[in-house]
């Protein structure tokens, strides 16, 4: 397939550059030759691109580990310019590939955090984790995101996943964002699905715990448990 489309190419547009790169993430292929091809087309289009096509070929890029600096570039300039139409996943996901890749692009950030703080009441529990994770990965300390997070967080923690809860727990800790509130809801999340956490995940909260030196009889009984 990769050597018909490298073939193609020319006759592709951007939304089936993004479509045939989104798939070949998604069944977890990796052709790094090809990649650079998509890579080359896709960047020559992001002008003309629709947000969601932008956001599944970075989430692509960075789900196969595949950096292609110019492409990065591109879709840089092109999100920061769309990113008031992104939807909540199309902005945690860009977030999440920029952060995943190493790419930090301050423009963008800034866009993505006015983005968010706007829709951040919105947001699924995966994107309040996701973005989260992305800021705090990039060293990157936005206070009034951080804000909007936590409160985005906290009125839906219920509906967290272990993995979620850890990630957000790793994320405040990496940057040293002490929310009363938010830990609090966090330990309580914490106990009510520690029997489903992974090792990871139950490493990750204990590391988040004794960063933001944190105290919390009920939580850290049920880690050591």
């Amino acid at each position: 397939i990769s050597s018909s489309a490298s073939i193609m190419m020319n006759e592709f547009n951007a939304q089936n550059i993004s479509n045939t790169v989104w798939s070949l993430a998604a069944l977890v292929l990796s052709n790094e030759p090809f990649l650079h091809v998509i890579a080359k087309f896709f960047a020559a289009q992001t002008k003309t691109c629709e947000p969601q096509a932008i956001s599944n070929t970075a989430w692509a890029f960075a789900s196969l580990g595949c950096l292609h600096h110019p492409l990065m570039t591109a879709i840089a300039a092109a999100a920061s310019a769309s990113i008031k139409s992104y939807n909540g996943q199309g902005i945690a996901n860009m977030a999440w590939a920029f952060a995943t890749l190493g790419v930090l692009d301050e423009p963008l950030l800034k866009a993505i955090s006015a983005a968010s703080i706007r829709t951040s009441p919105d947001f699924e529990p995966q994107n309040v984790a996701n973005t989260s994770w992305a800021f705090a990965t990039l060293d990157c300390f936005d206070r009034p995101l951080m804000t909007a997070l936590a409160a985005a967080a906290i009125s839906r923690l219920p509906e967290f996943n272990p993995q979620s809860i850890a990630n957000l727990s790793w994320s405040w800790a990496r940057i040293i964002f002490r929310d009363g509130p938010l830990i609090d809801a966090l330990a309580a999340g914490a106990i009510h699905t520690m029997a489903d956490f992974e090792s990871q995940n139950l490493s990750n909260t204990a590391w988040a715990i004794a960063t933001l030196d944190f105290f919390h009889r009920p939580l850290k009984d049920a880690i050591s448990a």
